[in-house]
């Protein structure tokens, strides 16, 4: 009996580590040379969006890969959910004279499938302004890299 405590404890123990591990952010950098604004364009961007001022002469930009397909029950049984780690997550850049405008990549929500970068952080250098614009998600996920307005 003290050994099927001890492996049902060793269970417990296991599946808590496993929920409670800490979650890879996916982070890339962008040559802040020459840029005084930054547009970050993203699902979840005002949500735990934190800004921090950094002397390396470049953007850095990080989020956590999260969500996935919760509910959703297709007829074959073979599928495997998607992990947000392994979504393809990422952020893409385009420059606009002095503005940046970095984007999110293959943030979706699409019925059942509801992957987004949570905990989005960005340093910037000093005197580069940022500004946080929600954007829309849908089943393409796409990047915006559009042109700013202004």
């Amino acid at each position: 009996m003290n050994k099927l405590r001890a492996m049902f404890a060793a269970i417990i123990l296991c599946a808590s580590v496993c929920a409670f591990a800490k979650q890879i952010p996916i982070s890339q950098e962008f040559e802040a040379d020459q840029i005084t604004k930054v547009i970050i364009r993203a699902g979840s961007i005002t949500d735990g969006t934190v800004v921090k001022q950094s002397k390396s002469p470049t953007i850095k930009i990080s989020g956590i890969p999260s969500g996935g397909t919760k509910g959703y029950h297709p007829a074959d049984k073979n599928w495997k959910e998607t992990p947000a780690k392994e979504w393809g997550l990422a952020f893409e850049a385009k420059k606009f004279g002095t503005i940046l405008v970095i984007s999110s990549k293959n943030e979706i929500a699409y019925i059942h499938h509801h992957y987004w970068l949570a905990n989005v952080e960005i340093e910037v250098p000093p005197g580069v302004q940022v500004i946080l614009s929600p954007r829309e998600v849908n089943g393409k996920g796409e990047p915006d890299l559009s042109e700013p307005n202004s």
